[in-house]
């Protein structure tokens, strides 16, 4: 005799082998979960996330630093997949912080590790998930980038860093990824005082230069800055 199965039931086994599928997938790569967008944080209203929206926990990864700083174990539950340090025993952050954040910071889909408080003239250590070798590899040298006031915009696949120059002024950069490498496209110095403009090389107290350092556009107010570049000086 044939057994008819309701399809409720049907549907409830496919979704079960799907699912059981789905986690051999996953184990068997070996690697952190690859992301269905951009970036492990949500962009807010100006479309950026800052290192203070990206989560400090991300599906079972983990990142032991030491009270030093100078060595960093990444786990992936409990199996260690490996340890960063510094060559030249320099600590991975400065001013202490050994914070660790989670972000998509290259847009390729896969979860990247952030150490330190990546604000102003701080060094911090951006590591980059490489999904050919399944390890994460250090992006520059200690301080290059520094890496200060990173945000990221998913939609452009943008990087902005930047920060104090000096008493009078702030230099902010936009970078996008080539070659594995960040490439700065544009540049905007915002000078406070206009005695100070021709050490800053801009005729305005908001000057926006391309990656040549030719000078695309001059404000007057904050208000006037695309919305991108004022979200990012206002944060």
């Amino acid at each position: 005799m044939t057994r008819h199965f309701p399809i409720r039931y049907i549907a409830a086994r496919a979704l079960v082998l799907t699912m059981a599928l789905g986690i051999i997938t996953a184990c068997g790569q070996n690697t952190p979960k690859k992301q269905a967008r951009d970036s492990t944080a949500v962009a807010d209203t100006n479309g950026i996330i800052t290192l203070a929206q990206c989560p400090t926990e991300y599906e079972g990864l983990k990142v032991v630093v030491t009270d030093d700083i100078m060595k960093a174990t990444i786990y992936q539950g409990d199996q260690e997949l490996q340890t960063i340090s510094d060559d030249e025993d320099e600590p991975l952050a400065t001013d202490g912080d050994k914070s660790v954040h989670f972000m998509d910071a290259n847009f390729d889909g896969h979860v990247d590790i952030f150490i330190g408080a990546g604000a102003s003239r701080t060094y911090s250590t951006l590591l980059l998930w490489d999904p050919t070798t399944k390890q994460f590899k250090r992006y520059g040298q200690l301080g290059e980038p520094m890496l200060q006031n990173i945000t990221l915009h998913p939609a452009s696949k943008s990087v902005f860093e930047g920060g104090s120059a000096s008493a009078f002024a702030e230099v902010f950069s936009r970078s996008i990824w080539e070659n594995n490498a960040l490439k700065k496209v544009e540049e905007l110095t915002c000078v406070s005082d206009a005695e100070q403009y021709e050490e800053y090389e801009v005729s305005a107290p908001y000057t926006i230069k391309d990656g040549d350092g030719k000078t695309i556009a001059t404000y007057k107010k904050i208000d006037e800055l695309p919305n991108q570049w004022k979200a990012v000086v206002e944060k």
